[in-house]
């Protein structure tokens, strides 16, 4: 969604942003926007000096350039600078994210005070660092009882100090055998040399199948022989208990997690994520190497157990399931971790690493989101339990909501006055962000324009979301679907 609105990031809305600040230097900028010195000059020969043209610099501009410091800039480093280029001069004109001005996005002056747009206030938190903006859209036309909310924010500095514990659990029982090419394929792509080299990144590999049992990782220099060796040393047999695999998994994020303490790190600091690869069928209780309902609940209590101990850890936590096999159990699959993909083809194994973990390595943390609704809302999905920060510690997230018409027919002031208020609370549990936006200041596009239509394949997108929502753990008909 986000590549063709590019297209209308203008030059002369970039050039009205440059106009409020004249007469400050280029330097001078840059050192407001928190951009290191040692970025500066190579940010200058890429906008040719001139303050107008820094929304033009790209993520891959900057990537493989040298630093200051004759280090190499490395692509979440590169997208963390970009983000604040755009997203401060965005602030300077308060546009939202389809270049249009809008009267809900405000910018927060001070702590002490909040800043008035209309009649929206959003106000910081007593730690914030840097603005929380908000908009509200409302559709048109047949989506016109919708409404998205969007946010962002600042909720923490320190994606160069983070540290991340990436465990992954092999499922190498013998109902894994045809998938077992595919999981190899995974973990090449995964452990691959440049992650085994970064200090900041700690990756371990168990397989399970009766037992479970820890695999050696190979050096970086020898980190294409680890799918090798899996697939002559670990090849599928036996029967699967998921027991075992989270009983040794705790054992070794424990460890992973001690070492980084061990080094100067807080628990704040560290995200913890477990990929788990199966086909989500336990076979441990009797009959021994047959599904039950016995099993099922034994792999569930013990899935349970495992994310229970992550959040009293103190650490972000990640679990995501990785399903392989035509026949997998989706159900269980979903019940033992946070996110579920099915990964039937090389093609949809690429997209799952780009996009979640991808995500999860290039983190600066989690945090939550909190709101209260005035009563003509309700959430059109419930809001995750943690939600990602980007590189840079930022918080982007939309949320969708639906008008209640029929109190809206009851009392035609119920929406006179109302506002959702936002929360954003970091790792710790403190509150990060606040803020409140006004019902009434919805911006409504006009019925055919191409701000309606990109509303409508949003809501559409929405609408996919919540039928994959309705349909899980199921194996619906061609009828259903």
């Amino acid at each position: 969604r986000h590549l063709p609105l590019a297209c209308f990031r203008t030059r002369r809305l970039v050039a009205m942003a440059a106009s409020t600040n004249k007469t400050d230097s280029l330097a001078a900028l840059l050192t407001r926007l928190d951009v290191e010195p040692k970025f500066h000059e190579i940010i200058r020969e890429l906008c040719g000096g001139e303050q107008c043209y820094l929304n033009d610099i790209e993520p891959e501009d900057l990537q493989g350039q040298c630093a200051g410091d004759s280090t190499v800039i490395a692509l979440p480093v590169a997208r963390g600078l970009v983000r604040k280029l755009s997203v401060a001069l965005t602030d300077q004109v308060g546009l939202d994210k389809l270049g249009r001005q809008t009267p809900v996005m405000a910018q927060l002056a001070n702590p002490a005070s909040g800043s008035d747009v209309g009649s929206s206030q959003i106000y910081p938190a007593a730690q914030a660092r840097s603005p929380l903006q908000a908009s509200l859209w409302r559709g048109a036309g047949d989506e016109a009882d919708s409404l998205r909310c969007s946010l962002h924010g600042l909720v923490q500095h320190g994606f160069c100090s983070r540290r991340k514990v990436l465990t992954m659990l092999l499922d190498n029982s013998g109902s894994m055998r045809d998938a077992w090419p595919l999981v190899t394929e995974a973990v090449g792509r995964v452990v691959s040399e440049k992650l085994l080299a970064d200090s900041s990144v700690s990756v371990a590999v168990l397989v399970y199948n009766t037992e479970a049992v820890e695999v050696a990782i190979p050096t970086p220099d020898v980190a294409g022989s680890l799918p090798e060796t899996l697939r002559t040393r670990y090849a599928p047999r036996g029967i699967t208990d998921f027991s075992s695999a989270f009983a040794l998994a705790r054992c070794i994020i424990d460890r992973q997690v001690g070492g980084f303490l061990s080094t100067g790190s807080k628990l704040e600091e560290v995200d913890v994520a477990t990929l788990i690869f199966t086909d989500g069928k336990d076979t441990s209780a009797p009959p021994l190497g047959m599904a039950s309902k016995a099993a099922t609940e034994k792999a569930v209590d013990a899935g349970n157990e495992f994310r229970a101990w992550l959040k009293e850890l103190g650490c972000a936590s990640y679990t995501c399931t990785a399903a392989f096999g035509e026949h997998h159990d989706p159900e269980q699959c979903q019940r033992l971790s946070d996110r579920y993909r099915y990964i039937n083809r090389s093609e949809v194994l690429a997209t799952w690493l780009a996009s979640d973990l991808g995500e999860l390595l290039e983190s600066a943390g989690q945090c939550s989101l909190h709101l209260e609704l005035p009563p003509m809302l309700a959430l059109e999905e419930p809001l995750p339990p943690a939600l990602p920060l980007d590189t840079n510690g930022c918080l982007d997230y939309e949320v969708w909501l639906r008008l209640d018409n029929s109190l809206a027919c009851r009392d035609q002031n119920a929406g006179d006055g109302a506002t959702l208020k936002a929360v954003v609370r970091d790792s710790s549990g403190a509150a990060a962000l606040c803020g409140t936006v006004e019902l009434e200041l919805a911006w409504q596009p006009k019925v055919g324009t191409l701000e309606a239509r990109l509303f409508a394949l949003d809501a559409a997108e929405l609408r996919l979301r919540q039928i994959a929502l309705e349909l899980r753990g199921q194996r619906p008909s061609r009828c259903q679907l």
